[in-house]
């Protein structure tokens, strides 16, 4: 399964996306990213991709801002030509991969054709670090401010359905928030 976190800057896709891998680590999966978490087995990068070894299977991927590895304007180019074999290899491996941009445009064709799954993500609050935090009226939770996360079938673009994640600075201590993404080498 491929799934795509879609919005603004801010807009919780990386937390998103921490969340739904924190999910998926506790369900038994191994867990790789090019963002590092503290609790991943593997860091994704090029080199891992483009060898494709037998044991990349049965675990699930996340990719914080893949468009700047697989960049709409570049893609016959032969690293990401590699990349994208990987890619439409994640079924039959077993492997989920879970990522973010800020426009689905921007990332290569052949990944936008086979993401299974867009989320679009929108942060209804605050989020400042040094919020006081208070008191959301529907839930009764503290929070600092939430996320809402709207799913749409990726291939018909049909409605899926909504979630939200509340007190969204639960997740900053798991990776950087602040951390800039590099192609990979």
């Amino acid at each position: 399964m491929i799934i795509g976190w879609i919005g603004d800057f801010g807009s919780g896709k990386t937390g998103g996306m921490t969340w739904r891998l924190h999910q998926k680590r506790n369900k038994g999966s191994k867990v790789f990213t090019n963002y590092g978490l503290p609790w991943q087995q593997g860091e994704v990068s090029s080199a891992i991709l483009e060898e494709m070894p037998d044991d990349l299977r049965d675990m699930a991927m996340g990719c914080d801002e893949i468009h700047v590895f697989l960049d709409s304007r570049s893609s016959g180019k032969g690293k990401q030509k590699r990349i994208t074999y990987f890619i439409l290899q994640t079924r039959k491996r077993s492997v989920e991969l879970d990522y973010t941009t800020q426009s689905l445009h921007q990332v290569d064709r052949r990944l936008r054709e086979h993401t299974d799954i867009l989320i679009s993500c929108q942060n209804l609050g605050c989020n400042k670090k040094d919020c006081p935090g208070g008191e959301h009226k529907k839930c009764g939770i503290k929070t600092c401010g939430y996320y809402r996360y709207k799913m749409f079938d990726g291939h018909s673009g049909a409605y899926i359905g909504k979630f939200y994640l509340f007190g969204p600075r639960d997740f900053y201590p798991l990776y950087d928030t602040e951390k800039v993404i590099k192609d990979w080498n």
